[in-house]
């Protein structure tokens, strides 16, 4: 079942003010409240927004550079498969947990060029985990 905030349980979650939430949803970087005036509520989804400008703002990012960002990561929908699309995908093992999915149709890729690209994802990957293991 979803959590239902209202807007002060909100602002103590996040430990912002009521009225700069509201002024976050007049600029769209959090969506605006469901349900009627009397009745509006707040969901997890309002929750996460507001965490994410947040943390955002925390990296430095103006409230204009944060909406961009909102905006492309939205915009980018997952492709969209008709009935009888064909998708070539070679996936490779790289290491535990790190797999690579290459689009055989829309890359154009040579196979060598495919052993190549995992390769030095590979290499990078060693390369680093020894840093680490080094640095500690």
């Amino acid at each position: 079942m979803e959590t239902h905030y209202s807007l002060a349980e909100l602002s103590q979650l996040v430990d912002i003010s009521a009225r700069t939430i509201r002024f976050y949803m007049s600029k769209g970087l959090v969506d605006k409240p469901l349900g009627a005036r009397k009745t509006a509520y707040y969901t997890d989804k309002h929750l996460q927004q507001l965490l994410t400008v947040i943390n955002w703002q925390k990296e430095g990012l103006s409230l204009d550079e944060i909406f961009q960002q909102q905006n492309q990561l939205t915009s980018k929908q997952p492709p969209q498969f008709k009935p009888g699309d064909v998708q070539v995908v070679h996936r490779i093992h790289i290491a535990e947990g790190v797999e690579l999915n290459v689009d055989l149709l829309k890359t154009h890729l040579s196979q060598t060029q495919i052993r190549r690209l995992s390769d030095d994802i590979y290499g990078w990957l060693t390369e680093n985990l020894e840093q680490e293991k080094a640095d500690v």
